[in-house]
């Protein structure tokens, strides 16, 4: 469903008094559900009424990391006030006491002294709020625990609950704690039946012990159970990357060069996401602030003088739209020693057929071989990682040095540092059937920031 369509099913939800059921965004991670929310859902949300002329209250809660109800309590308290600014809550201890006084008087979760509290901040109540959770598949409370609390929510407090997750991910965080002790629990039952199999063998392999416990312990079942419960829509969240990308150029106002400049070439980034299938929209940010640093460095140093740049900086982009998409799809290629084509004739990758430590293979005589025979103009090597370079074909058209900002800035923001290979460019040496070092690719050592 499109950001559009949401927002209508949104509307109709939080204005209809008998929806006593929570409503789920479902979504790949990095396609845009917490920017969808903020800049648009919660312009909605300010809109709505609870009946009697006042507006909901309406508060954000990231659920990434939070391990008991309490915290919950006191992120729903603390984003309220410190996003409206009408109370300060002075303390740590104040906050967490309000939580728990929240959790007693409406959710009847836990039993404290109420006599601590504030008579000010006691009389807080969340009844008919709105109220957003963010990454539910991140939250280390049991699914059971966080679902029966949104529950409470809706059904004893009247709440509108709007959850945002990547549901094919709920349950596997927990899945991975405390691992010791459930592969001990699997290990001393491995002589029962668990998947109907012989077990004249009582060996597990390490395969075998991880799928048993995944059987036994993966939260996706228990889920699966109490979510029709809790959560009466779920709605499979599809960004409109054209609405989403002139949502983001405009933030670029106070530049308004460079706004320009995107505006120019919408339709050339869109293209490649569209042909890539990509919708991430943590890559489309990592394109435009990449473009925009080297943007900028042309410009202060009067390059947008230079008759080509136009020529060179177009050429740029597409470089890094295609090598930053491919980074998030996993870098995949298909063979051993023949590169895999991912735009265009521009870029390949080379690894080997384990796609682990594939970078070697740049080293091996009969690739060189290969590679000389499919490009006899030349070719640059770009370091991607330790996993597997990237061909580039010397067409005269990108120079090292502009080639070296690409793999520093994709290094420094897309690869894991003990992931990666090199920061420099290296290009085929016809004469001596060789790879070397690009001189100009090189950043001067006061430069660096790895």
């Amino acid at each position: 469903m499109y950001c559009d369509e949401i927002e209508q099913v949104i509307k109709e939800y939080l204005d209809n008094p008998k929806s006593e059921y929570a409503v789920m965004i479902d979504g790949e991670w990095g396609v845009g559900k917490t920017y969808f929310l903020t800049h648009s859902l919660m312009n909605i949300m300010e809109t709505i009424d609870n009946g009697k002329s006042k507006r909901r209250k309406y508060a954000y809660v990231s659920l990434y990391g939070i391990k008991s109800a309490e915290e919950v309590s006191r992120e729903i308290i603390f984003q309220y006030f410190g996003r409206k600014g009408k109370k300060k809550l002075e303390t740590a201890d104040t906050v967490m006491t309000t939580a728990s006084n929240i959790l007693t008087a409406s959710l009847g979760a836990i039993n404290i002294d109420l006599s601590k509290i504030k008579e000010t901040i006691s009389k807080i109540d969340i009844n008919n709020w709105i109220i957003c959770f963010d990454d539910l598949e991140r939250c280390y409370l049991s699914i059971n625990e966080i679902l029966g609390y949104i529950n409470r929510l809706v059904e004893h407090n009247n709440c509108k609950v709007v959850i945002l997750a990547n549901e094919k991910e709920i349950g596997k965080i927990n899945l991975n704690q405390r691992l010791e002790n459930k592969y001990q629990v699997v290990m001393s039952g491995r002589k029962l039946n668990l998947e109907n199999e012989s077990n004249e063998d009582e060996n597990l392999d390490i395969k075998k012990l991880q799928s048993v416990t995944k059987m036994l312990f993966n939260e996706d079942i228990l889920y699966k159970s109490i979510r029709e419960k809790v959560i009466g829509l779920t709605i499979k969240f599809e960004p409109q990357m054209d609405r989403v990308y002139d949502s983001i150029i405009n933030e670029y106002n106070a530049d308004t060069q460079f706004k320009q400049y995107l505006n120019d070439n919408k339709t050339l980034i869109l293209h490649h996401f569209k042909k890539s299938e990509c919708c991430n929209l943590r890559t489309l940010n990592f394109i435009l602030e990449t473009v925009r640093k080297v943007y900028r460095e042309m410009i202060s140093k009067s390059f947008n003088t230079v008759k080509y740049f136009n020529k060179i900086m177009n050429e740029f982009l597409e470089y890094i739209v295609l090598f930053a998409i491919y980074y998030r799809n996993g870098g995949s290629v298909k063979d051993l020693e023949l590169t895999t084509e991912i735009g265009y004739d521009m870029l390949y990758a080379l690894t080997n057929v384990e796609k682990q430590y594939g970078a070697s293979m740049i080293t091996q005589p009969e690739v060189l071989n290969k590679l000389e025979q499919l490009f006899p103009e030349g070719f640059y090597v770009l370091p991607s990682s330790v996993h597997e370079v990237l061909i580039v074909p010397d067409n005269g058209e990108m120079e090292p040095k502009m080639l070296g900002e690409m793999v520093r800035e994709v290094n420094k923001n897309e690869v894991e540092r003990q992931e990666v290979l090199s920061d420099r460019v290296y290009s085929y040496d016809k004469e001596k059937h060789q790879i070397r070092q690009e001189p100009d690719s090189i950043q001067k050592v006061k430069e660096m920031e790895r």
